[in-house]
């Protein structure tokens, strides 16, 4: 890269900066996880904790959600090493997802979603979460 321009990483920086969430998706999306994976998963970083550090709103979930399927249903196949090179770490992105759609009470979402990442302990525990809520919506 020459001086002065800027590359993926700088420019999904300079979105999230200033709050440009959208965008910064939008340049994940047109990366390709194949021939740029260490960029990729730069990016998905930092979009992922930026958004992990504000309240949950159905805006920031649905960007979260986006976020996350540049891995999980990309627009280009993902070849087997790139699944195999990132699949844990994203996977550890999806769980802390999981965790904030608890943290929030989104129940619902975060049953599948660890059904989604075949999580059969996130599973056990949304499903757990779903029924105690439930006994205590009805008893309270």
């Amino acid at each position: 890269m020459t001086t002065g321009q800027l590359g993926h990483t700088e420019l999904v920086h300079q979105c999230i900066r200033y709050g440009q969430i959208d965008e910064a998706v939008n340049i994940l999306n047109a990366i390709n996880w194949n021939t740029m994976g260490p960029d990729c998963y730069i990016c998905l970083s930092a979009i992922f904790d930026h958004l992990l550090r504000q309240n949950l709103t159905a805006e920031r979930e649905a960007q979260i959600e986006a976020v996350l399927g540049t891995f999980y249903t990309p627009a280009r196949p993902l070849t087997e090493t790139t699944v195999l090179e990132y699949r844990d770490a994203i996977c550890k992105y999806a769980r802390r997802f999981f965790h904030h759609l608890l943290r929030y009470q989104r129940f619902e979402k975060a049953f599948l979603l660890a059904i989604d990442i075949g999580a059969r302990d996130l599973y056990m525990v949304s499903a757990i979460l779903c029924l105690y809520s439930l006994f205590f919506m009805v008893s309270g």
